[in-house]
């Protein structure tokens, strides 16, 4: 599994959403099209990206845009993605203008570590429950893995480490 040091969680809404429209029922077009988008990132000479962490639901696609470099913009990284939606007939439906989504990303500040928080009422059970938890789903969930190595940051920072 390819390291990634960016992610943006990203929230695409189609343009032309009408009340008949269900995603969902578009899931297999999506996934291939994610499949497709993240085969073209792979080989890319400029930054490579992957989409990862797909939600699909009835008027939205959520997922975590991930990228090995910082993306100023991060919607504009889904031009390809857009366009390879765009060549299927659902979708074309759904642009408006040409243009197919309207793309969110929260801001990175909410996921930097927060130095004010009390830690005090987490107990070392619940911690290490915590931690197994994210171990377990490492491998399919970007934020345990990031959160995962920014644990195993500090313990090296501390020589709590062999």
């Amino acid at each position: 599994m390819r390291s990634f040091k960016y992610f943006y969680p990203i929230v695409l809404t189609p343009l032309g959403l009408k009340d008949t429209t269900n995603l969902n029922d578009a899931e297999q077009l999506i996934n291939d099209a994610i499949n497709s988008y993240n085969k073209a990132c792979a080989h890319s000479r400029n930054c490579i990206k992957q989409i990862s962490d797909v939600n699909i639901s009835k008027s939205q696609i959520n997922f975590t845009l991930l990228s090995e470099e910082e993306l100023k913009t991060p919607g504009r990284a889904l031009r390809t993605f857009s366009k390879i939606l765009l060549e299927n007939k659902y979708f074309q439906e759904l642009a408006v203008d040409g243009k197919l989504f309207t793309s969110i990303h929260p801001q990175l500040e909410d996921y930097k570590v927060d130095e004010t928080l009390d830690t005090s009422g987490i107990s070392n059970s619940d911690m290490m429950h915590a931690i197994i938890d994210a171990i377990e789903k490492e491998e399919s969930n970007i934020a345990c893995k990031n959160a995962l190595t920014e644990i195993k940051r500090v313990l090296a920072s501390f020589g709590l480490t062999k």
